[in-house]
């Protein structure tokens, strides 16, 4: 069985798009499942390799919630979160029984392939989001390389 992950891979390094964007059901890559209320989100990943891979930044669990209406009215600009000390970062993976694909482990690995091998940037975003759609067209990816504070809820894959 070959899932969408094995699908984006040969995609992104026969055609060399801009960046590739994985959606999901959920926010982006967690530390845990995203059902634990101490799950932490992802934020930025360096690849190196599939399995060789730095977290970069990572949310927190308070700190997984929309911004507030007033944050949203001024765009994805000027959020400020609090970050995590990265060398306590620690990543485990839950794929279900009925998962043949690899789950959200298959996924980052891919990611991680794409990203390290091709020099393509990756979104991992939740479908129907604002955050999906600031990855699909290419808003946030100018924020996010140049390190301004940005409201994003998802994963970025970079080498």
């Amino acid at each position: 069985i070959l899932g969408g992950d094995s699908v984006m891979e040969v995609l992104a390094t026969e055609l060399h798009p801009k960046r590739a964007v994985f959606l999901t059901d959920v926010l982006g890559v967690f530390t845990q499942p995203p059902s634990n209320p101490t799950a932490q989100l992802l934020l930025e990943i360096s690849a190196e390799s599939a399995s060789n891979w730095t977290v970069v930044q990572a949310l927190p669990p308070q700190n997984l919630q929309e911004p507030s209406d007033e944050a949203a009215r001024d765009g994805m600009e000027g959020c400020d979160h609090p970050t995590l000390d990265m060398q306590s970062v620690r990543v485990t993976f839950d794929s279900a029984a009925h998962d043949v694909t690899g789950g959200a482990e298959e996924k980052l690995r891919a990611a991680n392939r794409i990203a390290a091998d091709t020099g393509i940037p990756v979104y991992i975003a939740q479908a129907g989001t604002s955050h999906a759609l600031a990855a699909m067209d290419g808003t946030v990816e100018s924020m996010l390389k140049s390190k301004q504070n940005v409201d994003w809820r998802g994963t970025w894959v970079h080498n």
